[in-house]
């Protein structure tokens, strides 16, 4: 049976994948942005602006999965997946609108 150590250590690794994973499509956002007229460039530049603060808050949530121990990594857990689900929406809608 896998340890409560062992569990939290892949999800942590899941999570910091899906986090280069997200990085590098902000990455993708934000060159299409420098490239649109000025003031498209703004509301891109915004819109990337809020993803990034989501991504953070998601990279702060698995951080804090790392610190925590026993049984409490679950309720880490769950908020760090609620926190990746506003980040894929925030990048779905992002996508969507300067698509």
């Amino acid at each position: 049976m896998e340890t409560v150590k062992a569990q939290r250590d892949a999800y942590e690794e899941k999570m910091h994948a899906r986090l280069d994973e997200l990085q590098a499509e902000v990455d993708q956002l934000r060159a299409k942005a420098e490239a649109t007229q000025a003031d498209a460039k703004v509301r891109f530049l915004d819109e990337v602006a809020h993803l990034q603060k989501k991504q953070q808050e998601a990279a702060d949530k698995v951080q804090k999965l790392n610190e925590t121990g026993g049984h409490a990594w679950e309720d880490l857990r769950q908020g760090a997946e609620s926190a990746w689900h506003e980040v894929s929406d925030a990048l779905d809608k992002a996508r969507k609108r300067f698509s």
